[in-house]
């Protein structure tokens, strides 16, 4: 049962869901386009980045690629998860298809380049509106999108693709981002 907060997190994102897929759309068009996986990697990343920013830790004094234990709440991860899964169902995808302890070894890299999308996908959450609460759920928006598409265009497999999300949203909201 979600609490208190999470659901009215997932509130504020459905009445704010507009806006949400607006900035999501803005941001794909960011990304390199040259590599679905990697694109998806970026998303996720991005993603699981904001909830790292939202954090209390001052990941400016710590190395580059260090894990970051319990800098994002719980319930915070949680939140985004059920996002992921309820926008993924709502969209027919099943997402019992996800394994991420399946993935192989070349799709568990940290992007190190992930932080030189970070001020243009701020950038679009602020100009479309965005409150600080929600920019996780656009970065997640703009890789389920890339799922979605990746999977109808027979580009990636959609298992692989959802455990890139789901592997990558959490290893972006512990690792400390590469400076740009």
């Amino acid at each position: 049962m979600p609490s208190d907060s999470q659901t009215a997190i997932l509130q504020s994102v459905q009445a704010n869901y507009p806006a949400i897929d607006k900035a999501a759309g803005v941001f794909l068009q960011k990304l390199t386009g040259t590599d679905i996986s990697r694109d998806i990697t970026l998303a996720a990343e991005m993603s699981g980045l904001a909830l790292l920013r939202q954090g209390t830790a001052d990941v400016s004094k710590m190395p580059p690629g260090m894990a970051v234990l319990g800098a994002v709440p719980d319930d915070a991860l949680e939140t985004l998860q059920k996002f992921v899964v309820g926008w993924a169902a709502s969209n027919r995808i099943d997402f019992r298809m996800a394994n991420p302890a399946g993935l192989p070894k070349d799709k568990t890299a940290y992007l190190p380049e992930l932080t030189k999308f970070e001020l243009p996908f701020r950038t679009i959450c602020l100009e479309q509106g965005i409150a600080p609460g929600l920019i996780p759920f656009v970065a997640a928006t703009s890789a389920l999108k890339l799922v979605l598409a990746g999977n109808q265009l027979k580009l990636i497999d959609i298992s692989t693709a959802l455990a890139i999300v789901m592997f990558h949203v959490v290893a972006g909201a512990k690792m400390v981002p590469h400076p740009l």
